[in-house]
């Protein structure tokens, strides 16, 4: 597993619950610049919208052989979660003082042959 980026300040200051791994819903360009190390997830949260679930502010860096022009590092990006999962999530949400922090953002060889992209929820309390 290949962590591309790593959010040790919310290991340090927070008490985490449980974990969850989710894959990412990425274009091309936004994997090529994760794979080359253009990722940020200092800021990043996570959130749950109509049952599906979203990552924020998390920055992902142009890639720089891509032409988009209007491309948003910063924009909400997709979480892919059993319906279960989610479920749960809203049940642990709805409890007080209870968050989402994503920490580690990485590939997992174990999900399919080829390296997808996923990443680490923890939930805090």
């Amino acid at each position: 597993m290949k962590v591309f980026a790593e959010n040790r300040k919310a290991r340090n200051s927070y008490e985490f619950l449980d974990f969850y791994e989710a894959g990412v819903v990425l274009s091309g360009s936004e994997t090529k610049s994760v794979r080359s190390g253009g990722v940020s997830i200092v800021d990043a949260f996570a959130s749950i919208d109509k049952e599906e679930a979203y990552i924020m502010e998390m920055n992902i860096e142009p890639y720089k052989y891509s032409d988009n022009t209007d491309y948003n590092p910063k924009s909400q990006r997709k979480l892919l979660l059993h319906k279960g999962e989610i479920k749960k999530l809203i049940g642990l949400l709805s409890q007080k003082g209870y968050t989402l922090i994503k920490c580690f953002f990485c590939t997992n060889p174990n999900i399919c042959h080829t390296n997808k992209i996923s990443i680490r929820i923890l939930i805090n309390c």
